[in-house]
């Protein structure tokens, strides 16, 4: 897989300014036409640093990041770059257009975003995954993005083996969602291993969502009318083969009896459970820049091709 630019460079900016991410709607309210903005926008400026700058200064201490791919319809006979089936969620399914994956500062404390950077989806290398292509946008600019601070928040369709493991080695980590079939494993824990040959004994069977052992999972909240529990523990995710931090939400009917769970990991094991559960709840706020930038700013309105 080829190393996506660091943003800042003239190569990543010019990518941006031949896409659909022209803020061609400019042209409606300033006094330039449309092929000023595009010539000014295609030359070589730090974005993702002047973005960092107004994080720090307008968001709180207590910040995550939180990529997340958006879709763009396209219209016209001239399909300009990147053209491809994207997945589209307000349709809630694959269609024909656009897609950038969008790279944001979630600010915990008040429950807001700010963008920092957004690389548009074009083709992938042989044997490249969109969740590699995905992680190649935030791992070559990990060095500016650790301030932010470290932890990278995603739903469930980046808790991928390879993705965990890019923002791993870039010196992050991966808060995520995984889907109800990932198997996870309780570890092992006896001090006193099978006597022989082999290698000892790591895991002490799968772990049954609906039926968690108490000696293992730390019970955490609960609700009042008891509708929901959630517990935490370390435990083995076979997807990743690697230890994580699990967060299993129990959901209850009326009845007591189990209804529905929802599996939150984390990469780093100390991670206190509480904090994950926050963390994953407030990434959405990303969802709101990509949909006012679409509602608002124009972002679906441009008419130019490449």
């Amino acid at each position: 897989m080829l190393a996506r630019p660091v943003f800042g460079s003239s190569v990543s900016v010019a990518a941006l300014a031949a896409g659909p991410l022209q803020l061609y709607p400019l042209a409606r309210y300033g006094e330039h036409d449309e092929a000023t903005y595009r010539r000014n926008y295609a030359k070589d400026f730090d974005w993702l640093a002047v973005n960092l700058s107004l994080v720090k200064q307008y968001l709180s201490g207590h910040r995550i990041i939180a990529p997340d791919p958006s879709y763009l319809t396209k219209s016209g006979k001239h399909s300009g770059a990147g053209v491809d089936y994207f997945w589209s969620g307000s349709a809630g399914q694959t269609e024909w257009g656009q897609e950038f994956c969008d790279v944001a500062a979630v600010d915990l404390q008040d429950k807001t975003a700010l963008h920092l950077l957004a690389v548009q989806t074009t083709s992938l290398e042989e044997g490249e995954s969109l969740p590699d292509y995905y992680a190649g946008i935030v791992t070559p600019n990990a060095a500016q993005l650790r301030p932010v601070p470290s932890y990278v928040v995603a739903n469930a369709y980046f808790a991928k083996a390879r993705f965990a493991e890019s923002v791993r080695s870039a010196g992050l980590q991966l808060n995520t969602r995984v889907h109800k079939d990932q198997v996870l494993y309780y570890l092992y824990q006896s001090p006193r291993h099978r006597s022989g040959p082999g290698r000892p004994k790591q895991f002490a069977g799968r772990i049954d969502v609906a039926n968690l052992r108490p000696d293992v999972f730390t019970p955490g909240a609960v609700a009042d009318d008891g509708s929901w529990t959630v517990c935490e523990a370390v435990a083995y995710v076979k997807a990743w083969k690697r230890k994580a931090r699990v967060v299993i939400l129990q959901r209850y009917d009326m009845a007591d009896e189990f209804r529905s769970h929802t599996s939150l990991v984390s990469t780093d094991l100390d991670q206190d459970g509480a904090d994950l559960v926050l963390i994953y709840t407030s990434h959405f706020q990303q969802d709101f820049l990509c949909r006012d930038a679409k509602q608002e700013l124009g972002l679906e309105d441009c008419q130019a091709y490449t």
